[in-house]
């Protein structure tokens, strides 16, 4: 995590308004997607999609690389390597629209925006921002359903916005449309299955931090609290309808921390 730490979002990272804020960029970055799609300005989000993308692969790709060299001789040559890096995989992601590059670039993505806010922000304002998080996400899928429009609108453009999980190895993005797809009721006539990029992100925030400013244990709780709390979201697969990914992995992570922090207070 060290080469991450002179790029963190947040000054101070106890302060409880980072997760107000973090939410109100959220819901204002969704309302502009939102609005542009609305009077059709495609152009105009895939470019600033596109360049968001670029500068999360350079910022990932360079702190990886400055954490095996940090010379400073050597420091403007990794820069340019990791600029050339960055644009080649996107445009990778821009020529060749396959699952397994926006896979790929998507988990790039996820870690790297995971761990730039998980070093940002100390557990407890972690856990605040995931509790956040998680009743949005419930709002928007089961109440208002943007987060449906949001989806539907942006699988269009096969960018690692989604994770993608094909049923079949044949599987052709070009051909997939994810309102058809929801439609379908029956397990064999569903093409994929889709995971918001958020789903990964948002759970990846405290494991980081939890990890940064607690310890590895508790990261580790974190996680396995992760997984369950996805193997409750995916128990019930063969259902066609939209769910709410963040009520089950942000609680799966955050009881996980908790439960952790609680045995290891009893055996100390």
């Amino acid at each position: 995590m060290a080469p991450y730490h002179h790029i963190k979002t947040f000054e101070d990272p106890t302060s409880l308004l980072n997760a107000i804020y973090f939410v109100i960029i959220i819901v204002f970055a969704t309302v502009i997607i939102l609005l542009l799609s609305k009077y059709n300005m495609k152009r105009v989000i895939y470019a600033l999609l596109i360049f968001s993308i670029f500068l999360t692969l350079y910022i990932a790709i360079d702190a990886f690389l400055l954490g095996f060299i940090a010379k400073s001789t050597v420091s403007i040559f990794l820069h340019a390597i990791s600029i050339m890096i960055a644009i080649f995989l996107t445009v990778i992601l821009f020529k060749f629209k396959r699952w397994y590059i926006i896979d790929f670039v998507g988990i790039i993505l996820a870690v790297t925006i995971g761990t730039l806010f998980g070093i940002s922000l100390i557990p407890i304002v972690s856990i605040v921002l995931l509790l956040l998080l998680a009743i949005y996400d419930y709002i928007s899928v089961y109440k208002t359903k943007h987060m449906i429009t949001l989806a539907d609108d942006l699988i269009d453009y096969n960018l690692p916005l989604l994770l993608v999980i094909p049923k079949d190895k044949n599987f052709s993005m070009a051909d997939y449309k994810l309102k058809e797809n929801r439609n379908k009721n029956a397990k064999k006539d569903r093409k994929a299955l889709i995971i918001g990029l958020g789903d990964l992100i948002i759970p990846t925030i405290l494991i980081v931090s939890s990890n940064v400013y607690v310890g590895l244990l508790p990261s580790i709780g974190a996680i396995i609290g992760g997984v369950i709390g996805l193997f409750f979201l995916l128990r019930d697969i063969n259902n066609s309808k939209p769910k709410a990914g963040l009520p089950f992995l942000n609680g799966g992570v955050i009881l996980g921390f908790l439960i952790t922090l609680f045995l290891i207070s009893i055996i100390q």
